[in-house]
């Protein structure tokens, strides 16, 4: 995966020679306290390795950043205490219907509206 978005990079940089490139990582679907319900329909085993994929995402971007020089918005770790599960999770938890289940595990309004924010403040733009 980090070879892959480091190929993006590059072709970034080649076409946009002087744009600032930064990486936006994905927000935390499950937690620590994720269990199964109907929000969450795996096993402990299968949420397990579901929670060491998504552990190596952020991984994958950390190293894809190191390895480019390009700065990173780590979602994941704005979103720690907004997992399924939580009070206010900022992703859809699954969507059985075959019309709503590619929502599943995808950002909602909340978690979209806290990611554009913390890029606001990022880029350091005055709103």
């Amino acid at each position: 995966m980090a070879q892959g978005l480091a190929d993006i990079v590059r072709e970034v940089r080649s076409r946009a020679v002087d744009a600032r490139v930064i990486l936006v990582d994905y927000l935390t679907v499950v937690t620590n306290t994720t269990t199964t319900g109907d929000h969450w329909p795996l096993s402990p085993e299968q949420t397990a390795s579901f929670r060491a994929i998504q552990d190596g995402i952020v991984e994958g971007y950390r190293i894809t950043a190191d390895r480019t020089e390009v700065e990173v918005l780590r979602a994941s770790e704005l979103s720690l205490n907004h997992g399924l599960g939580s009070v206010e999770p900022w992703v859809f938890g699954f969507q059985p219907t075959l019309e709503a289940t590619a929502w599943s595990f995808h950002p909602n309004e909340q978690g979209m509206t806290a990611v554009a924010d913390a890029l606001v403040e990022f880029l350091g733009v005055e709103s």
